[in-house]
This record gives C-alpha cells, sequence and structure tokens, in this order.
C-alpha cells in the first residue's frame, strides 16, 4: 500500500499554527477536520486536495517526516487524541504492542491471558514470556519488556 505524499515540516509551519491537537490557518481558523468515520478511524483534513491523517501531520509538523517504515502511534490509543504529546513514531511491531486487547480477552490487556491454574501468561509478539501470579505483575513485566526490546 503506498502511503500518501505529506507535505514537509518547512511548508507546514509557513501555512499553519498548532494548538491542542489541532492545525491552524495564519488567520487563526482552525482547519476543518473529517472523521472519524466507519470505516476510518482517525481525523483527517483535506490539504492541497488530498485529505491526510490529521495526526501524521501534527507529527510532521514538530519533528519532521518519521524514518522509512515507521508509524505514528497515539500513546494512549485514542485515535482522535492528536495531541503532540500523545503522538510518537515507532516501528510497525510496537504500534501493534499498544492496540487495544481483542474482544473476548478475558484478562483485558493485551498479551496477557488467564491460564487455567489462575496465573497470568505474558506473550509479546508471539513470544512466550512467563506466568505471574498477579495481573499486575504480569502487566509490569510486559511492559518492561516492550520498552526494552521492542522496536
Amino acid at each position: 500500500m503506498r502511503r500518501a505524499k505529506y507535505p514537509s515540516k518547512e511548508w507546514l509551519q509557513s501555512r499553519f499554527s498548532y494548538l491542542d491537537g489541532h492545525l491552524y490557518d495564519l488567520n487563526g481558523n482552525i482547519i476543518k477536520e473529517y472523521g472519524p468515520s466507519k470505516t476510518n478511524k482517525y481525523i483527517s483534513v483535506y490539504i492541497n486536495r488530498k485529505m491526510l491523517c490529521l495526526h501524521r501531520l501534527i507529527y510532521i509538523f514538530h519533528n519532521g517526516e518519521p524514518p522509512e517504515g515507521y508509524d505514528i502511534d497515539h500513546i494512549n490509543r485514542n485515535p482522535i487524541d492528536n495531541r503532540i504529546e500523545n503522538l510518537r513514531a515507532c516501528t510497525r511491531s510496537l504500534n501493534t504492542c499498544n492496540s487495544k486487547p481483542r474482544i473476548g480477552c478475558k484478562s483485558g490487556v493485551r498479551g496477557i491471558s488467564i491460564r487455567n491454574t489462575g496465573k497470568f501468561a505474558v506473550m509479546v509478539c508471539g513470544k512466550y514470556l512467563g506466568q505471574f501470579d498477579t495481573i499486575d505483575e504480569a502487566s509490569k513485566y510486559r511492559d518492561n519488556y516492550i520498552a526494552m526490546n521492542v522496536k
């Protein structure tokens, strides 16, 4: 899938300003936002007759284009929270690890399952990491493992 061509940091900064997750034109008017919709959970805007994802534009506005192959992740998992402090460039695997748990996940935490023994098993990116007595222990271990190992 080809990604749309996004404008440069310099181009964006010469035409827009940023405040609290929104872009404004030089007259102080908010840029019209579209979404989220049933088919796209992100907010989009039209720039030069192209519909582009607002979160990626805001990231580029502050940091420039992310490295090749990197996604822009919403740290708090809320796809309409486009404040810069909630956005980061990361690999697809880290972005996936930060997604919501599947529907039907009995533990309620992504990557943690409940064993028949009542212990909590941790799996990250297909790798089994062990069992823990409490969900808090398992969750802390999972988060530390992701921070140290998942790029």
